[in-house]
């Protein structure tokens, strides 16, 4: 029986609710989060946080579907045809995330808003995404098109080369 990719549209703030109950149940999931500190009046919290909140990925069986319909914790489920992209491109965002370095410069000044570029060293390299204007500075914009969000990081000028041009 092969196993299906989907991903879990949920309620707000139930992800790692339903993460628990698929785990419960020995069905697959993963939810891309990382961990933030924050300080709580005289102490620091870790807290780990989604990074596309709202949403899971699953691999179901074909009896599966139904159980996880069964928490009420799911809006709605969006089956992948190709899930192959989708997993490239939540390694990059992973990647991105994990990521030590520090990338603080402005992009070239041939860069403009809306053009794409790929990441040429460093440890995204191979990423691409497109540029974003954000009041003083330009924004790499990462794009994972299934979950309708994007991660940013910010480039310098060497690290990236222009694919196309808006």
């Amino acid at each position: 029986m092969s196993q299906l990719w989907h991903v879990v549209h949920v309620k707000p703030r139930a992800e790692k609710k339903l993460r628990s109950y698929l785990d419960a149940l020995h069905i697959w999931s993963y939810l891309p989060s990382r961990v933030r500190t924050r300080k709580v009046q005289r102490r620091t919290e870790r807290i780990e946080e989604p990074i596309f909140p709202g949403y899971l990925l699953v691999r179901l069986k074909e009896g599966e579907r139904a159980e996880v319909f069964r928490t009420n914790l799911v809006v709605s489920l969006i089956y992948l045809d190709r899930p192959r992209p989708v997993i490239h491109q939540l390694r990059d965002v992973m990647k991105a995330v994990k990521s030590e370095r520090e990338m603080r410069i402005a992009l070239p000044s041939e860069v403009s808003v809306g053009d794409t570029v790929r990441i040429a060293e460093g440890p995204l390299k191979g990423i691409v995404g497109h540029v974003v204007k954000n009041d003083k500075k330009s924004v790499l914009v990462i794009d994972v098109e299934v979950f309708g969000n994007a991660v940013a990081v910010e480039l310098s000028p060497q690290d990236c080369v222009v694919e196309n041009k808006l």
